[in-house]
C-alpha cells in the first residue's frame, strides 16, 4: 500500500494504492513461451511441457 495515495474521502470511505509483484508467474509464463518457440523451431526435440 502507497500511504501517500492513501486518504479518507467521506465517513466511509478510504481510497487506497496497492499493488502486488507478480515476479513468480511472470517468470513462469516466460518459460511457457520459451518453451513454445523452441518446440516450434525444433519439433523433432522432446520440450517437457511443463
Amino acid at each position: 500500500v502507497d500511504g501517500s495515495q492513501t486518504r479518507v474521502s467521506g465517513p466511509r470511505l478510504v481510497n487506497l494504492l496497492a499493488w502486488f509483484d507478480n515476479e513468480w508467474g511472470f517468470a513462469n509464463r516466460m518459460l511457457d513461451v520459451a518453451g513454445h518457440y523452441l518446440r516450434a523451431a525444433v519439433p523433432d526435440q522432446q520440450v517437457p511441457k511443463d
